[in-house]
């Protein structure tokens, strides 16, 4: 028989953090959140310590006014206590109602004045925000570029990287989110809600081309002022864009309204790869629109593209513009999409020029007005192009 030792029982004290202590709250420094009083220096002191002691900056729930852009420079995280529905102010296609103070109650809801940003980051570093409402009573004058949220790299072709924007509502910027110059970014879970004319414009330099982000499980409802896009990609690369919905809030199939555009407007860019699965995309003029604008659009590219698994009901399913210097787009995989249209004989499913290797495959094309469409529509610059195992439903020709 062995022994019983003796032991001896030690009581190990474990240091842990007091929680009121992990972060920096904006009402412990004279933020009263009322709708009416001015906390623009308040959020700004919040953020301020936060960045200094690197935590986050609290932000509990209230309508906080500010009358000048709220600023980050280095690592820092700003949250609230989440956003508010949109129910009864905006409808597919029957356009959109402001919000206003009396439903952003009991929210975080930060209340911009029309002619500024309401958060800007100019760091490398990486940022989160989540979990709060960005709200613009007045409208900003469209193409301003007054932004919910704008963040961008430093130096030169510095990138900011590993920054997540996440359960965050948008309404009544001119853009929601503006983004340049970064790298391994992520935008999900957020709305999108009564914008001027974008929802999320992301591009770098033409020095920059590397990416590596990824859009998904967003609501985009707006799009009364035509043009209008949803999400404007003008350069980078490792894109993803999954499980959103996209839908038009002014006239139905206005001709200048477009989901996902991808848009390179400087020499020597590139858009690749880009992957688009599982995204709904209904009552825009087209849901997917490639478009070169280089001034020298031979030097600019996008390949390495897959479009696959999504719903589709618009004028236009999926647009490759011409560009007039021969094929740009090259190395596009379409397949399994459920594609409809809603227009007569000058609409299509799929119009495309200017694209070489292409493989269209395994979609089902429809027409939802009774109307005769075309499915395929290819124009000039085209080669190389796959057509198997499609199918028509309705009067697509």
């Amino acid at each position: 028989m062995g022994k019983l030792l003796g032991f001896v029982l030690l009581a190990v004290a474990i240091g842990v953090a007091d929680p009121a202590s992990a972060y920096v709250n904006a009402r412990d420094l004279g933020a009263l959140g009322n709708g009416s009083a001015d906390d623009t220096q308040a959020l700004q002191n919040c953020i301020n310590q936060a960045q200094t002691l690197r935590t986050s900056c609290y932000i509990p729930g209230g309508q906080y006014v500010i009358s000048s852009t709220l600023s980050i420079s280095s690592r820092v995280a700003v949250y609230g206590d989440g956003i508010q529905g949109t129910q009864n102010y905006c409808y597919f296609d029957q356009g959109c109602l402001y919000l206003d103070a009396g439903t952003t109650s009991r929210t975080t809801t930060i209340l911009p004045s029309a002619g500024i940003h309401g958060i800007y980051a100019t760091t490398n570093d990486a940022i989160q925000i989540r979990d709060l409402q960005i709200v613009y009573l007045n409208h900003p004058a469209p193409y301003t570029g007054i932004s919910g949220i704008a963040f961008t790299g430093t130096g030169g072709n510095g990138l900011c990287s590993n920054s997540r924007i996440s359960n965050v509502l948008i309404s009544g910027s001119d853009r929601g989110i503006s983004i340049g110059n970064c790298v391994e970014w992520w935008v999900s879970s957020s709305k999108f809600y009564d914008l001027q004319t974008y929802s999320i414009v992301f591009g770098n330099s033409a020095g920059v081309q590397y990416g590596d982000w990824e859009i998904n499980d967003n609501t985009f409802i707006s799009g009364s002022t035509s043009p209008f896009s949803h999400l404007l990609i003008s350069s980078g690369g490792g894109g993803r864009i999954v499980g959103n919905k996209f839908n038009t809030a002014g006239s139905a199939n206005s001709s200048q309204t477009t989901g996902i555009y991808v848009n390179p407007q400087l020499n020597n860019t590139s858009v690749e790869p880009l992957t688009i699965v599982g995204n709904s995309c209904e009552g825009l003029n087209a849901c997917i629109r490639y478009t070169n604008s280089c001034p020298t659009p031979s030097s600019c590219t996008t390949t390495q593209g897959v479009i696959t698994g999504n719903q589709i009901w618009d004028n236009f399913d999926v647009v490759v513009d011409s560009n007039g210097a021969g094929a740009w787009v090259s190395g596009l995989v379409i397949s399994g999409n459920l594609m409809n249209v809603n227009g007569g004989s000058g609409a299509s499913n799929i119009n495309i020029s200017s694209a070489s290797n292409v493989n269209i495959v395994g979609n089902l094309f429809g027409n939802t007005t009774g109307q005769g469409s075309t499915a395929i529509v290819l124009g000039a610059g085209t080669s190389n192009i796959g057509n198997s195992g499609n199918l028509k439903s309705g009067n697509t020709q």
